[in-house]
């Protein structure tokens, strides 16, 4: 029986779990660079993508943990989200070694990663300027690139913004998904004819 006053609960995938936050440990003294399979081995512990929600100062368990861990976690964290991408750990390590079978050391994965995430930002942000016509503050994007900031608003201009927003607009919103598909399929099909046009040496 957990005590009232320790008692916290907290959502880990789905599962509610309640935990009495004197129990709670210290983030352990590790680090995944030099063994990274541990990271995707949780059992039944804090698994490392949720760590923030019982070391966050909000959270009052552990005060000043993390202060230390926040900049590691990111990191972690990152890599955790890659590997849940693979239906297996095997699947993971088959994208991320190198052409003899060696595994990339957590350096070269987190260079992978980021340089991904850099060109997939690009791309959706310039995918939702092209759909907006460059104007971010249409009624049409329904207020998702505006924040707010010492009470004045501003329009997100920094591609990671933009993307992030993007993304949320279209897997909130079916109808807008559904029009930018349509758009694009559109747009591909008078590329690709243009391009057989040019090809072929036919002109208008």
């Amino acid at each position: 029986m957990i005590a009232p006053e320790n008692l916290l609960i907290f959502d880990i995938d789905g599962e509610v779990l309640p935990f009495d936050k004197t129990t709670v440990p210290n983030p352990p003294p590790i680090n995944f660079s030099d063994d990274l399979p541990r990271l995707f081995l949780n059992g039944r512990g804090i698994g490392v993508k949720h760590w923030a929600q019982f070391y966050k100062k909000r959270a009052h368990i552990k005060q000043h943990a993390w202060d230390v861990l926040r900049v590691k976690w990111g990191t972690w964290k990152f890599i955790v989200e890659e590997r849940e991408r693979f239906p297996s750990e095997a699947a993971f390590w088959a994208r991320y070694s190198n052409e003899k079978g060696a595994r990339l050391n957590y350096q070269k994965i987190i260079d992978s990663l980021q340089n991904e995430r850099s060109h997939n930002d690009e791309r959706d942000s310039a995918a939702a300027l092209a759909f907006f016509a460059g104007d971010l503050s249409r009624p049409e994007a329904r207020g998702y690139f505006i924040y707010k900031k010492s009470g004045r608003s501003f329009i997100c201009n920094k591609p990671a913004a933009i993307a992030q927003k993007w993304r949320q607009l279209l897997g909130d919103h079916p109808d807008i998904a559904q029009q930018y598909k349509f758009t694009t399929t559109v747009l591909n099909a008078l590329a690709e004819g243009t391009s057989s046009s040019a090809g072929s040496g036919v002109h208008p």
